[in-house]
């Protein structure tokens, strides 16, 4: 999956729309909160699976894990999620350094990696994250699209 949106509004952008399988369609409903949450419940798996820490440590992360689900994130959406791999890490951590120190949002690297471009690889690379999206008791309800931007880092 290689998703790469044009500007809104053109025709390029209407027929890119059109052509797109259901497995696209589904990352492009999907709110840039959620893919970002998605990313992130990966990356908390894998510090949980392969970091040494305390155990406070773990056990605090495993309660923020278990306090997500939601009425769109299901407790199942979240057992389905694979561990990032060191590949997906070090892809996570590089769009991470994009943020100034003082930036608590991290508004830099959410745009990086929520970007369908960037995303698409975390899902060529962890098709868990597709499994899970298209698990979402909303996906597929019409006017359903997720704020994109054009699709260019």
């Amino acid at each position: 999956m290689m998703l790469e949106c044009p500007e809104g509004g053109t025709p390029e952008h209407t027929a890119w729309l059109a052509a797109l399988s259901d497995d696209e369609q589904a990352v492009v409903d999907t709110p840039v909160g959620r893919l970002f949450e998605l990313l992130v419940i990966a990356y908390i798996k894998h510090a949980i699976e392969r970091t040494k820490m305390e155990r406070a440590e773990r056990a605090f992360l495993l309660e923020k894990l278990n306090a997500l689900p939601d009425g769109s994130l299901t407790v199942e959406m979240l057992a389905t999620i694979q561990p990032m791999s060191d590949t997906e890490v070090a892809i996570y951590q590089e769009a991470r350094s994009l943020d100034p120190k003082d930036d608590k949002c991290g508004e830099a690297s959410f745009k990086m990696l929520t970007n369908l471009r960037v995303f698409s690889h975390f899902i060529n690379l962890n098709p868990s994250l597709l499994t899970a999206i298209k698990m979402c008791p909303h996906w597929g309800l019409p006017g359903r699209t997720g704020d994109h931007g054009g699709g260019l880092a």
